[in-house]
């Protein structure tokens, strides 16, 4: 029996019975639904609503940026208040059945943050309550066991968000787009602008984009799936987003390999390790600061400060405590615009060692997944680490806004029930029958 006949018949099996813990099975789908529509609304709705009340500009990290005020300050406490509350809730309605058998993926999901907390902590400098966001929500899936098929609310919700982003952009332009003047400091800029929709930049909104892009081909109806698809590509475009562009180049090459070509699970494998590879090497071997678009400049500077404190690096908000130094890098160093040097300047070898345990078990996942026939987490992990060559996606006290399409399909990957049956049915293309599904086949 082949991989794609087997996940077939296996998509065949009757949904579960036991739910989960006090959650009835009924209402499994239900919460699962619930708790990612959450985490989506309680991140993205306060960008949402500090578009529109006080609009957007550039704020370099050596000044202060304004505080909320107003409704934009009250919908961001409520929101954090909210997502923390309903995932103790899912934890608290599953304790009669946590699985303490996978207790070891909570460990990797929350040993990072637990690393960048505590150094924090130690150096004096907390996080902030809104870093809870991030253990609250592992700990809510872990408990959850959610079934990977909720990857499709995952593509209705980034279709959504690129959808209400380009009406913003068209409706509300002081709300929607950048500033023409602080837009791109080399781009070549239309009279339309730059596209930032709900997000606080171009880059940030592209970025959010296309780490979701795999995610939107597994809405299972069709025309769905191509008015989310039609969305997101009109969205990237507007957003001037070079890094995102070649991503989605690079998410549709793997999902259109693992589609039509043979031996899919060593097709993913190989892709992956070589974008892991690109991101890891590329800063290291760079010598012109003024390549890639002067993020070289960067990387130098932050390897060379990162080689000081090699096994603990400076903390997570190091670019912020550098911001009133001499170097600050010119004000527009946010990050060091690569996931590997970010990780080594913030937590040094500890947490980057700890985040590649935990990037190499979701990618042995996706690979076994590819293999059979379901090609969403293979796309979504390449679209991670094209993305962190040049940005850092990956946050565990800070990034926040980026944690709907990064932590969430993370979780569904690691803490699915291992005898997920899949009740939404077959995958489109996935039949006994079936030796290459589309891309679109992305349930697993």
């Amino acid at each position: 029996m082949t991989a794609p006949e087997a996940l077939a018949r296996r998509r065949r099996l009757p949904a579960r019975e036991h739910g989960a813990g006090w959650i009835s099975a009924g209402w499994e789908h239900r919460v699962q639904v619930g708790l990612i529509v959450t985490v989506w609304l309680g991140v993205l709705g306060p960008l949402l609503v500090q578009s529109v009340t006080e609009g957007k500009g550039f704020t370099p990290i050596d000044q202060e940026a304004a505080p909320l005020t107003g409704l934009a300050s009250a919908v961001t406490t409520a929101a954090n208040g909210l997502i923390v509350l309903a995932c103790a809730a899912v934890v608290l309605a599953c304790l009669p059945a946590l699985a303490w058998r996978t207790a070891g993926v909570l460990v990797l999901l929350v040993a990072p943050w637990g690393i960048a907390a505590v150094q924090l902590v130690v150096l004096g400098r907390p996080p902030g309550a809104p870093a809870l966001i991030y253990p609250a929500v592992a700990a809510a899936f872990w408990a959850l066991r959610p079934r990977r098929a909720a990857i499709e609310t995952v593509g209705y919700l980034t279709g959504a968000t690129a959808l209400v982003s380009l009406l913003l952009g068209a409706l509300l332009p002081d709300a929607g787009r950048y500033p023409l003047e602080t837009a791109g400091l080399e781009k070549v800029i239309g009279p339309a602008g730059v596209l930032s929709g709900v997000m606080p930049t171009g880059n940030n909104l592209g970025l959010l984009l296309v780490v979701g892009l795999p995610t939107v081909f597994a809405i299972r109806r069709v025309a769905l799936r191509w008015v989310a698809l039609g969305a997101v590509a009109l969205a990237l475009a507007w957003t001037i987003s070079r890094t995102s562009w070649v991503a989605a180049l690079v998410v549709l090459v793997m999902l259109a390999a693992l589609a039509w070509l043979p031996r899919r699970g060593q097709l993913a494998g190989l892709g992956l390790g070589l974008l892991a590879l690109v991101g890891l090497v590329v800063p290291f071997v760079t010598s012109d600061p003024d390549r890639f678009t002067h993020r070289a400049g960067y990387w130098i500077a932050t390897l060379d400060a990162w080689r000081d404190s090699p096994l603990v690096g400076y903390g997570a908000d190091y670019f912020k405590q550098i911001a009133n130094t001499p170097a600050d890098l010119g004000g527009y160093a946010y990050h060091a615009h690569n996931q590997g040097v970010q990780l080594l300047i913030t937590g040094g070898l500890l947490l980057t060692v700890a985040v590649l345990a935990l990037l190499a078990l979701a990618a042995v996942r996706a690979v076994r997944l590819a293999a059979a026939g379901v090609p969403w987490a293979a796309g979504w992990l390449a679209a991670l680490l094209a993305v962190g060559v040049l940005e850092v996606p990956l946050g565990f006290v800070d990034r926040m806004m980026f944690l709907p399409v990064t932590l969430v399909p993370l979780c569904l990957l690691l803490c699915a029930d291992r005898t997920d049956d899949d009740p939404a049915g077959p995958v489109p293309g996935v039949t006994a029958s079936s030796a290459r599904p589309p891309a679109g086949a992305a349930h697993g």
